[in-house]
């Protein structure tokens, strides 16, 4: 049984991005939504940089678009530290369901991974805030470290 998702926007003029994206690689050279290598899925509108309006971006529907190991909802406010961060995996019978005064969301069949900072090499600013490049190290550990260039060109964009 695949994930299913609902998201509703609770607060207009918060969200400039809103995306998700069935995660199949990590590229530890770039951060941001680029850092995770798959396919964006069809069923979150883009706005095209312009604020969110409330009301439901998806309503109960199911994550079946591409196959992919991992799944990531991301909403970009303003502020780094008011994004939302939704990562994880395919897991029948379970739920995960966030909700604050500017977004609810519920994915039916879904396990959420941790975002584990400490599993990203020291990294520039950019990088080192980067919850999708923080994930990204989380869910692909083997990803190449090369410690002559932490912080350096390859982690620049």
């Amino acid at each position: 049984m695949k994930p299913t998702i609902t998201v509703e926007i609770k607060r207009a003029n918060t969200f400039r991005f809103v995306w998700l994206k069935y995660v199949r690689g990590f590229n530890p050279n770039v951060h941001c939504a680029r850092c995770l290598i798959g396919e964006y899925s069809k069923l979150i509108r883009r706005n095209n940089g312009a604020y969110y309006p409330a009301g439901n971006l998806v309503t109960a529907r199911q994550l079946d678009e591409q196959e992919a190991p991992f799944i990531y909802l991301c909403g970009v406010t303003p502020r780094w530290a008011w994004n939302v961060h939704i990562a994880g995996v395919n897991e029948p019978g379970l739920r995960v369901f966030h909700e604050d005064d500017r977004i609810k969301v519920e994915i039916e069949n879904f396990r959420q991974l941790a975002i584990d900072a400490t599993m990203s090499p020291p990294a520039d600013k950019d990088f080192a805030t980067c919850r999708n490049w923080q994930f990204g190290w989380c869910a692909f550990p083997e990803t190449q470290r090369r410690p002559d260039l932490l912080g350096g060109v390859a982690w620049m964009e």
